[in-house]
């Protein structure tokens, strides 16, 4: 679908030029020069309005078909001046004869963004030697997720002109359902189990809350827990060497990671005995509820 596969990288672009999250999205869309790709739920073409929690207000225009070169451009326009970001030309140079003018026109996205490239890769190598956070986050892309999937349902309910909702905060065409993510919506509207590939308590009540169903754990999973949350294990760490004097390093570990998954199954109980008598569990069917956990072989 082109608002996820092309124009999410400029909802992305979107955020960072103002500096402010996106309220309102409204889409307009057309496939007219290939109607056979309405059949899948794409478009050619579409026209998406932004309006952000501070007031601003923005337009992405995007399309499938530009078959004379890689037609990228920005404008921002403000109370007091403009910028224009980029252009058509490949190079600065014009051509001029007999003939006419000619320009060489920009033609892929790596000969486009060649520099961006290596700026972001320059910028991202630097902070993990330097041990510090990369500057675009998770969070970064589930907020353009967030406004691609807004754009999208104002797509699919066109047609109930004034009728609006909510999606993860953004206001749009769509159902009266609300729905607090996108990973809320994939639970709540798809056949698909979510589980929760941590142990950590924050990050599992916060999968439960969007719909996850159960968990995994693992030696490598609760290593990363006790980056994160050491206070809060490191007591109970002392404490199991105190109890099993004659343990190895291995059987203690192991003992922290049974104990690590019981203590996040504690928040799945509900759930298995909410849901564990209409979904049975087989080989390809997880049970609802359930927390995985390797044995020590």
């Amino acid at each position: 679908m082109l608002f996820y596969n092309s124009t999410i990288h400029d909802f992305d672009l979107a955020r960072w030029l103002v500096r402010d999250e996106v309220s309102e999205v409204q889409a307009y869309t057309t496939c007219a020069i290939r109607p056979e790709v309405a059949q899948f739920g794409d478009i050619v073409a579409g026209v998406v309005n932004l309006k952000y929690q501070r007031g601003a207000i923005g337009n992405i225009e995007s399309y499938v078909q530009c078959v004379y070169g890689y037609d990228i451009r920005t404008e921002i326009v403000g109370s007091k001046g403009s910028i224009l970001v980029g252009s058509l030309q490949g190079h600065s140079a014009t051509l001029l004869s007999s003939d006419g003018g000619a320009e060489t026109l920009a033609d892929h996205f790596l000969s486009r963004f060649t520099d961006a490239y290596l700026a972001e890769v320059k910028d991202f190598v630097h902070n993990m030697l330097n041990d510090q956070a990369p500057r675009v986050t998770g969070e970064d892309g589930m907020r353009a997720l967030e406004i691609a999937v807004a754009a999208e349902n104002s797509h699919l309910q066109s047609n109930l002109q004034g009728h609006g909702s909510r999606f993860g905060g953004i206001m749009t065409r769509a159902t009266a359902v609300t729905y607090k993510s996108p990973l809320h919506e994939m639970t709540q509207t798809t056949a698909t189990c979510l589980w929760n590939d941590s142990a950590s308590i924050q990050e599992l009540s916060y999968s439960i809350e969007h719909g996850a169903v159960g968990a995994t754990c693992n030696p490598v999973i609760v290593l990363g827990l006790l980056k994160k949350e050491m206070n809060l294990w490191k007591d109970r760490i002392d404490g199991l060497i105190q109890e099993l004097p004659a343990a190895t390093e291995d059987e203690i570990a192991w003992q922290l990671v049974r104990e690590v998954s019981v203590k996040g199954a504690g928040l799945l109980k509900p759930i298995f005995d909410a849901q564990h008598a209409g979904m049975e569990g087989s080989r390809f069917k997880p049970i609802p509820g359930c927390f995985v956990t390797p044995r020590p072989w």
